[in-house]
């Protein structure tokens, strides 16, 4: 592992990505999600400031690591609202990611409703969804990973594994969030991870401050990465040693934003170096 896999998410710096670029490439970053900009969730952004970011990632010599448009987040399949996403916000996405030569579209594995048992599996109707979503994706030569969210068809280990190993497309991936796994209780790594690990093609990184404590809106659940209940070490040492080699971004989700992101990016910096030579000396 190396610093070349580190991305971070353009608004964990600033709302503004002109600013949150300039910075980020000041520490060393050269790839970037995107997600929320200037208020607005992507894809829903003007021409006129497309055309700019593209001038910026070509003056600081970056790229765009995924787009993030909120896909079927908080939406239960079979809505107007998700068939809405799986139709006119795919089509929008994947044209916007074409504009920035970007592969890697994130979303999400659809709401639960409420009083859900817990072993329950997604409906087929889910999987049918994600199988279009997949297939659309696949004739764009883009990857789609589905981020695990607490509230869920992904919540769980099994769930995640269960959901893509039904839609069974080799470009539907897992965007593997071990801090979104923290609020259901059960625990992201070693547990979670044991089960998901052939199916992680995007890593988000951010740390908890205990299991089965409810996400505030005001960010104070999340700690930088090397605080927390995420033994982000060891994950990173299991990522290695399973040959994963896709990004690694930086999701700081609470302020100071510029300094505790910056944190991040310093620490796992310092985490490679621990990684790199345990490798050399062949102890994990």
């Amino acid at each position: 592992m190396d610093v070349s896999q580190i991305s971070i998410t353009t608004n964990e710096i600033s709302d503004d990505f002109v600013t949150a670029v300039e910075i980020g490439t000041s520490w060393g970053i050269r790839h970037f999600e995107l997600k929320n900009i200037l208020g607005r969730r992507v894809p829903d952004i003007d021409d006129a400031y497309v055309n700019r970011m593209k001038k910026e990632l070509n003056i600081f010599g970056a790229d765009i690591a995924a787009v993030s448009p909120g896909m079927f987040m908080g939406t239960e399949v079979g809505s107007d609202k998700a068939k809405l996403h799986a139709t006119e916000l795919l089509a929008k996405t994947i044209a916007f990611a074409e504009e920035f030569s970007a592969q890697i579209i994130v979303c999400f594995g659809f709401k639960r409703p409420k009083g859900t048992p817990s072993d329950a599996t997604a409906p087929q109707e889910v999987i049918d969804v994600l199988s279009e979503v997949a297939a659309k994706a696949d004739k764009a030569g883009m990857t789609v990973v589905i981020e695990n969210g607490p509230d869920d068809w992904t919540n769980t280990g099994k769930g995640i594994l269960d959901v893509l190993s039904r839609v069974n497309a080799d470009n539907l991936r897992l965007n593997w969030d071990p801090g979104n796994y923290c609020p259901t209780g059960l625990v992201p790594f070693p547990d979670a991870y044991e089960i998901v690990r052939d199916y992680v093609g995007h890593v988000h990184m951010k740390n908890a401050v205990a299991l089965g404590t409810p996400e505030k809106n005001d960010g104070s659940y999340w700690r930088t990465i090397e605080e927390g209940v995420i033994n982000w070490p060891e994950q990173l040492k299991s990522l290695a040693n399973d040959g994963y080699d896709g990004y690694l971004n930086i999701e700081t989700h609470h302020g100071p934003l510029v300094a505790n992101s910056r944190r991040n990016y310093e620490k796992l910096v310092e985490m490679f170096k621990e990684i790199n030579q345990c490798v050399q000396k062949k102890i994990i």
